[in-house]
């Protein structure tokens, strides 16, 4: 058990790190489609509450967050190639 700890800890610190490997970025880009993902409070319910009314509402919260996702990668894949090539010199 000991070895398997020093494995993965050797392995960990020979790992390149991401951020070093990014390049910068060469165009700012707008943060519109991530401003289209905003974090929906969930309703709070109690053990007094209606169960299917508490269902319904969670339920009706997904259906319209897979929406919102599916927009936003809508959005990003139109951003993916509205910038490609765009700062290269």
């Amino acid at each position: 058990m000991l070895g398997v700890a020093a494995s993965v800890m050797l392995l960990a610190s020979c790992a390149p790190r991401l951020a070093d490997l990014a390049p910068p970025l060469q165009v700012e880009l707008p943060t519109t489609c991530e401003d289209l993902l905003e974090r929906i409070p969930l309703p709070a319910f109690g053990p007094n509450d209606d169960a299917i009314q508490a269902f319904l509402a969670v339920e009706a919260i997904v259906i319209e967050q897979h929406g919102v996702i599916e927009l936003t990668q809508q959005c990003l894949r139109r951003q993916r190639l509205d910038y490609a090539g765009k700062g290269t010199k």
